[in-house]
């Protein structure tokens, strides 16, 4: 769908997707991190995934063409899309609380150990 917003190929919509995911929502996710609600980090990636989902069914999926949660694509399209953006907010929370904890074991008054 985005490769072709863009007049591009399916690979080129690939890309910027992943790159949206990885670069926009991981800084995101990281900047929100101290006020997103529950105790563990893939809680917190859980539900930063549902309101990511969420932003994009309501304001995305219209702008798309697709209707108000997707539904021109069919009804299983936003259950779908539902489970995958929570996959992404778990896996996007456990790495970021990885990465956070590698940080803090190796920086010591904020210089390398």
């Amino acid at each position: 769908m985005l490769g072709g917003m863009m007049g591009q190929g399916p690979a080129a919509g690939w890309v910027v997707h992943f790159m949206i995911g990885s670069v926009v929502w991981g800084t995101l996710f990281a900047v929100l991190y101290p006020a997103i609600p529950g105790g563990s980090a893939w809680i917190k990636g859980a539900l930063f995934g549902i309101a990511a989902w969420l932003l994009m069914m309501v304001m995305i999926m219209p702008m798309a063409g697709q209707g108000l949660f997707g539904m021109r694509l069919g009804p299983m399209a936003p259950m779908m899309t539902a489970v995958l953006h929570v996959v992404f907010g778990v896996i996007l929370g456990i790495v970021y609380a990885k990465l956070g904890a590698h940080r803090l074991d190796t920086l010591i008054d904020g210089r390398p150990a």
